[in-house]
């Protein structure tokens, strides 16, 4: 069975321990958020929540004030406590947290399992267009990450947190520093995975800053200009990378030498 939810005002808000939510078949479009608070379909706002979305679209979606245009959660503490998103088969589409990262999904605190999702043209301000992890810990899988906006990390942005993707496409994001990956005081791993075709002022492909490592295997960096530095990959404030097995063509800095 399918079902439709439509705005204007925020579908769910979830608090309290140990509350598991499970959503499946459902479309959700046009819920707008203009006052407090992020997540214009679910804000998890605090205790230890479980969300899982199967089969599920989220589709022209804003939060004005807060982050997290469709999906915010910032419940709960760290450790066995914090708070837990799945995600499969999930797409979203056009969603924007104008107040903050994560124009898709934020996650403050908590963990992250996402496999088979289609994140494209989705708009953040303050890091991550798709998705904001900070203080957390993220796995992407088997997934497309296009064509989406935001100040830092137009594709995904890591503060402070732990971020691993596999066989995904992380492509087309815009960004001023780090279009499709922003790392900040994170560890970031990439397996499988292609990089690719953005243009931005530094970084392009991934920018790894304050203390963060960064490991890629058997994954393409193509098609990223920078018109500062660090058209493939920018390192910054000690921290380190190490790619295996990597492909790196067609990236270039524009800067005059």
């Amino acid at each position: 069975t399918s079902s439709e939810m439509q705005g204007p005002g925020r579908c769910m808000e979830l608090s309290g321990d140990a509350a598991t939510v499970v959503v499946a078949n459902t479309t959700f479009s046009h819920h707008e958020v203009l006052g407090g608070g992020g997540g214009a379909v679910v804000w998890a706002r605090d205790g230890a929540v479980t969300l899982q979305l199967r089969h599920v679209s989220m589709t022209s979606n804003m939060v004005l004030l807060g982050k997290g245009g469709a999906v915010l959660v910032e419940a709960g503490d760290e450790g066995e406590h914090a708070a837990h998103v799945e995600l499969n088969d999930v797409t979203f589409n056009k969603n924007q947290a104008q107040g903050g990262g994560g124009g898709a999904v934020a996650i403050e605190r908590g963990t992250l399992t996402a496999a088979h999702v289609t994140c494209v043209d989705n708009e953040g301000f303050g890091g991550g267009g798709c998705l904001h992890v900070s203080d957390g810990v993220a796995t992407v899988s088997d997934s497309v990450i296009k064509a989406n906006v935001d100040t830092l990390g137009g594709g995904v942005f890591a503060l402070r947190s732990q971020l691993g993707v596999w066989r995904t496409r992380i492509m087309s994001n815009v960004a001023f520093n780090g279009a499709n990956v922003h790392s900040r005081t994170s560890s970031v791993t990439l397996v499988d995975c292609s990089v690719e075709d953005a243009e931005g002022y530094e970084s392009t492909c991934a920018k790894v800053y304050d203390e963060s490592t960064f490991v890629a295997n058997r994954t393409t960096f193509r098609g990223c200009v920078s018109t500062r530095d660090g058209g493939a990959l920018g390192l910054y404030t000690q921290s380190t990378a190490r790619l295996s097995e990597c492909s790196i063509t067609e990236c270039e800095s524009t800067a005059a030498s």
